[in-house]
C-alpha cells in the first residue's frame, strides 16, 4: 500500500472519470517493467513519470476523457475492451480512443483501434458494420483505424474462419470497405472461411489475398483432408458462387487462396454435387472489366473458374498458377473479347486418388474449355485424367480466334484437343504438346479431334500423341465449310488401342492435312499411318520419316 501511495504522489490531482480493469489495459510504446499489486491507479492527461515500473497495482487504471491520451514516458496509456459487443457497449463520451482486442472473443482477430465520432455511423443507417464503424452505447459511433490499402483483415468484421460459421457478410462488409476508400487488399488469414452465400466485387481495385495453400496435409494421393496452413474458401450447399466479380470491375482479383466443396462420400458409381463455379467472373453485353486470378487451389470443385456467359462478354484477364483437381471444368473461359493470359496450370489428383471418383472425371471432365475467347495465350499446361484437355466450341457470340499455345501436356485423357465449333471459326497456333491417351482407351479417343468443326485453321509444332484408342488426329469438317491443319514434326505412337483399323492420322471431309518436318510413327496395331477421304479431304507430306 506504500508503494501505490508513493506512487500516486507523483501525479497531479484531477476528476476521475472513467474506470478500466488492469488486464484491459494496453500500453502503445516501448515500456520497460511489470504492472502488478494492488489498489488503483488513477492517471491525468499528459503527466510525465519516469524512473521504475508500476508495481503491486493489481485493481483498475482510470483516465481522464480527453482528446489526447495520458502517456507514461513516451508510452501512450488506451483503454481496451474484449469484444465487439464490449465495444458496442462503450460510450463515446467515455475516452477518446480505446482498442478492440477481440471480436467475439479476445485475441480472435488482430487488436484494432478506434476513435470516438461525435457523430452516428454513416454505414447501414447509423448501425455501422461492426469492423469500420461500430454504433457505440449512446448511439454514435467508434471509428476504426485502418491503414490505408489495407490488409484489411475479414476476422475485423466478425469473421469467424472456422469452416463452420458463415462468414459471407462478414466478408462482403470487408470488401464494401475496401471498395468505398480507395481499394487495397481483403486479407484471408489462414483457416477455412464459409461462404454459403457468396460474396461479390463490385469495383476495381480491390484484391482478396490469402496466405498461399497446401494442398494436402499428408503425403499425395492419400485422399487426406485440404492442408491446415493454407488460406481456404469453403462451400457447403448449392445456392451462390462464392466469390463473383461483377461486369464492371477493372484491376480487381484474387491471389493466395484455395477452395473447397463437399463432396459425396467415395462408394461405386459415385457421382459429385453440382455447384455453381467457385469463381465467377461476369460479362456485359459491351464487354468490360479486367480481372487476375493468380495462385489459386481447388479441391474437388465441380467448376473452378467461370469466364463471361453467352452474351456477356468479359474484358482481358491473367490466370496464372492455377493448381487443384476440379471435377467437371476447370477453367471455362465462355464469352471474352480480349486477352486472357494463361499460365501455370496443374489439375491433378491432389484430393483422391479413387478410382469410382476418377472414373467419373476421366468419363465426363474438361480441364479447360473455350467457347468464345479472343487471342487467348496460354502456355506451361498440365492435366490429368480428364475426358477432354482442351475444348474449343462456340456460341452466338463467335469462337476463339488466334489464341497461341505452348508447352501443353494433357495426361490420361481420352481426348487431348477436341474442336467442335460450329459457328465462327477457330483459329491458333500450338507448339510443344503432348497427349498421353487413358489406359484402355476406346474408340472415341484421340490425340487431336475436329469433328464436323466450322472453319477451323491451326498450325502446330512438336506434337506427339501417344496410346489414342482410335487416331493420333482426326479432322472433319462440316458439309459447308472447311478445316485446315499444319503440324510440324509430329510424332504418332501406339494409335488404334482399339484394334478397329484406325489410321494414325485421319483426314475426312472438307479437311487438308499438311504433315512437314520429321514424321515419327511407332505401332498402330497394323493400321495404317495416314488417309484422306471424303468430298474435299486432302492431305500434303513432306515430312521426313
Amino acid at each position: 500500500m506504500k508503494k501505490i501511495l508513493f506512487f500516486l504522489m507523483l501525479l497531479p490531482s484531477l476528476a476521475l472519470a472513467q474506470t478500466f480493469p488492469v488486464n484491459n489495459l494496453q500500453i502503445n510504446g516501448a515500456v520497460s517493467g511489470n504492472v502488478s499489486g494492488t489498489g488503483n491507479v488513477v492517471l491525468q492527461n499528459g503527466p510525465s513519470i519516469t524512473g521504475g515500473s508500476v508495481n503491486n497495482a493489481i485493481g483498475s487504471f482510470t483516465t481522464l476523457s480527453s482528446i489526447t491520451p495520458p502517456t507514461l514516458g513516451a508510452s501512450t496509456f488506451y483503454p481496451t475492451v474484449a469484444t465487439n459487443a464490449a465495444l458496442q457497449a462503450f460510450s463515446t463520451l467515455a475516452t477518446s480512443s480505446i482498442t478492440r482486442l477481440g471480436f467475439y472473443s479476445s485475441g480472435d482477430s488482430p487488436a484494432l483501434l478506434y476513435q470516438a465520432s461525435a457523430s452516428p455511423c454513416s454505414l447501414n443507417a447509423g448501425a455501422g458494420d461492426n469492423g469500420s464503424q461500430v454504433k457505440s452505447s449512446n448511439n454514435l459511433c467508434w471509428l476504426a483505424v485502418l491503414p490505408p490499402g489495407g490488409p484489411f483483415d475479414i476476422r475485423d468484421w466478425g469473421a469467424y474462419v472456422n469452416g463452420a460459421n458463415e462468414d459471407s457478410t462478414a466478408v462482403q462488409n470487408a470488401i464494401n470497405y475496401a471498395s468505398n476508400n480507395g481499394g487495397g487488399i481483403v486479407w484471408f488469414p489462414a483457416g477455412k472461411t464459409l461462404l454459403n452465400s457468396g460474396v461479390t466485387v463490385g469495383i476495381g481495385g480491390v484484391t482478396l489475398k490469402g496466405m498461399g495453400w497446401q494442398e494436402y496435409n499428408s503425403i499425395e494421393g492419400s485422399n487426406s483432408a485440404p492442408g491446415p496452413n493454407a488460406s481456404w474458401i469453403l462451400s457447403t450447399t448449392t445456392a451462390h458462387t462464392p466469390v463473383t466479380f461483377a461486369n464492371t470491375v477493372e484491376n480487381a482479383g484474387i491471389d493466395g487462396i484455395a477452395f473447397q466443396q463437399t463432396q459425396p462420400a467415395d462408394s461405386p458409381g459415385w457421382t459429385p454435387t453440382v455447384y455453381p463455379p467457385s469463381i465467377n467472373i461476369l460479362g456485359s453485353a459491351a464487354s468490360s472489366g479486367a480481372v487476375d486470378v493468380e495462385n489459386v487451389f481447388c479441391w474437388q470443385c465441380y467448376e473452378f473458374i467461370r469466364v463471361g456467359s453467352v452474351g456477356n462478354l468479359t474484358g482481358r484477364g491473367t490466370f496464372k498458377h492455377i493448381w487443384g483437381q476440379p471435377l467437371a471444368l476447370g477453367l471455362n473461359i465462355i464469352a471474352s473479347s480480349d486477352t486472357n493470359i494463361i499460365d501455370d496450370v496443374h489439375f491433378w489428383p491432389f484430393a483422391t486418388v479413387s478410382s469410382n471418383i476418377l472414373a467419373w472425371v476421366q468419363a465426363n471432365g474438361i480441364a479447360i474449355k473455350f467457347t468464345r475467347s479472343d487471342n487467348p495465350l496460354i502456355s506451361n499446361v498440365f492435366a490429368y485424367g480428364y475426358q477432354v484437355g482442351v475444348q474449343f466450341t462456340s456460341s452466338t457470340d463467335g469462337a476463339t480466334q488466334r489464341f497461341q499455345m505452348t508447352n501443353i501436356d494433357l495426361d490420361s485423357a481420352n481426348t487431348g484437343f477436341q474442336f467442335l465449333g460450329t459457328s465462327g471459326s477457330t483459329s491458333g497456333q500450338m507448339a510443344n504438346v503432348f497427349v498421353t491417351a487413358e489406359s484402355g482407351a476406346g474408340s472415341s479417343s484421340y490425340g487431336i479431334n475436329v469433328g464436323n468443326s466450322n472453319y477451323t485453321y491451326l498450325t502446330i509444332t512438336n506434337f506427339r500423341s501417344t496410346g489414342a484408342g482410335s487416331s493420333c488426329v482426326a479432322l472433319s469438317g462440316s458439309t459447308t465449310t472447311a478445316v485446315d491443319v499444319a503440324i510440324t514434326n509430329a510424332w504418332c505412337d501406339n494409335w488404334n488401342q482399339v484394334n478397329g483399323g484406325f489410321v494414325g492420322f485421319n483426314v475426312g471431309q472438307y479437311s487438308t492435312l499438311t504433315l512437314s518436318g520429321r514424321l515419327y510413327s511407332n505401332g498402330g496395331n497394323g493400321a495404317s499411318l495416314t488417309f484422306s477421304g471424303g468430298t474435299g479431304a486432302v492431305l500434303n507430306q513432306s515430312h521426313v520419316n
